[in-house]
């Protein structure tokens, strides 16, 4: 029935030739790079309209991502959806397990897919690298303070804004790890546009330096 759907036939690739196991179900594998919940929810309709209607199910390799310094105020939701966002692929507010941390922030514990969770380390040890390189530079490069600092003119609809996602998108850009006035501004910036979307592109202007930066801050 699957095999010969011709609501499937795109999926010919995707699917195979499948096996079948000896209660006569049907096993079809799908490769690494494959939209499993697209292609799940297309096989579940024919199976749905089927003459003789018959349930199928998807199986998919997970791993649990542990994130920490979340909103105090944040819910599974608000989580799911910041990371729906981030990575491009759905996650599930079931799949949020949330609890209190010591600091009165809270954890999060995420069950996703392998492809998922990769995305998601990529995203923070990304962040994580860019952070460092701007310390080193800062460490490295001299002071000028009669120099010009380079910024997005970036807009967003704000109509969009929710406080609590916005707490949750700080907490995922590793906000919390900002040394330098740009990575304050890269985190504000990605957080942005995490919950909201832009009016335009980012437009960049010649500005003066960033002087409430002091040195008091940076220690």
């Amino acid at each position: 029935m699957v095999r010969s759907a011709p609501e499937l036939a795109n999926l010919e690739s995707v699917l195979g030739v499948g096996r079948r196991t000896t209660r006569s179900r049907l096993i079809m594998e799908l490769p690494s790079d494959a939209n499993s919940a697209e292609v799940y929810q297309r096989v579940q309709e024919v199976c749905a309209k089927a003459t003789n209607p018959v349930s199928c199910r998807l199986v998919t390799q997970t791993v649990e991502v542990r994130i920490d310094e979340i909103d105090p105020l944040a819910n599974a939701t608000d989580v799911a959806a910041v990371l729906t966002t981030l990575v491009k692929e759905p996650v599930s507010e079931a799949a949020v397990q949330l609890w209190e941390a010591w600091n009165g922030t809270q954890v999060a514990r995420v069950r996703v897919s392998e492809k998922i969770a990769e995305k998601v380390a990529g995203e923070r040890a990304s962040r994580h690298h860019q952070q460092q390189q701007h310390q080193q530079s800062r460490r490295n490069g001299q002071r000028n303070n009669s120099g010009t600092a380079r910024h997005a003119g970036a807009r967003w609809k704000t109509a969009q804004f929710n406080r609590e996602c916005f707490k949750t998108a700080l907490s995922l850009a590793l906000f919390e790890l900002a040394a330098t006035p740009e990575d304050l501004m890269g985190g504000l910036t990605k957080a942005c546009d995490g919950i909201m979307e832009r009016v335009h592109g980012a437009t960049f202007h010649q500005s003066p330096r960033v002087f409430w930066w002091t040195h008091e801050i940076e220690r």
